[in-house]
């Protein structure tokens, strides 16, 4: 059973977190019986943005962490780019746009989620990631597009970069109020759910 929080404070399987957020803000929290998935928005510069992407993101994850749920473990990446924790103890998720992160971690499977702030110029790289199914199957709203793009990034984080054609090789099948089915490969199915906010979107494995 899942429970959506907004700007909430409860750290894992429901443990109470300080309300000290001088450096994140937490947006949405959704808790599941063994995975957690997070949106909150940067707040600090005390990390400098002229650090490497990979950087950035590691550091204020790693901060995030420590801070909200008291996990003190160093991120790194594989050779596909896939963070994972040094120790294995957990699964791990991470997805940046502009000033928000959004993580998911699970303590039994892999997971996957992307956020994506709006953009207003969307339509002008669909070809980059839309492909001719979807172009018959959607009318191209800047709500679809956005959603089609973070469903594929999402399940390309959850399938640790094991596609090897990312237009092609995963397809959005539908979208309903909720969720998303996205085909992976020609031969898998994967079901996702999703937020849609003023500001963004948030898609994530269930």
């Amino acid at each position: 059973m899942k429970e959506i929080l907004e700007a909430t404070y409860f750290g894992i399987f429901g443990r109470r977190m300080s309300k000290k957020m001088d450096k994140y803000r937490i947006l949405h929290q959704i808790i599941d019986e063994n995975t957690q998935t997070f949106v909150f928005e940067w707040k600090d510069d005390s990390i400098p943005k002229e650090k490497s992407k990979i950087d950035f993101q590691r550091n204020a994850v790693e901060y995030f962490l420590k801070n909200e749920l008291k996990i003190e473990e160093e991120i790194i990446r594989s050779e596909s780019g896939a963070p994972f924790f040094k120790s294995n103890s957990w699964f791990i998720s991470i997805s940046h746009s502009e000033q928000l992160f959004a993580v998911q971690i699970s303590s039994t499977d892999s997971v996957g989620v992307d956020v994506q702030v709006f953009k207003k110029n969307i339509h002008r790289g669909r070809a980059y990631f839309i492909n001719d199914l979807e172009e018959t199957t959607y009318k191209m709203s800047d709500r679809e597009l956005h959603l089609i793009w973070s469903a594929k990034e999402c399940v390309y984080k959850l399938k640790k970069g094991a596609v090897e054609h990312y237009r092609e090789d995963i397809s959005v099948l539908n979208i309903d109020e909720d969720q998303i089915v996205v085909e992976v490969n020609h031969t898998e199915q994967v079901l996702c759910s999703f937020l849609v906010e003023e500001k963004y979107v948030l898609v994530y494995s269930p």
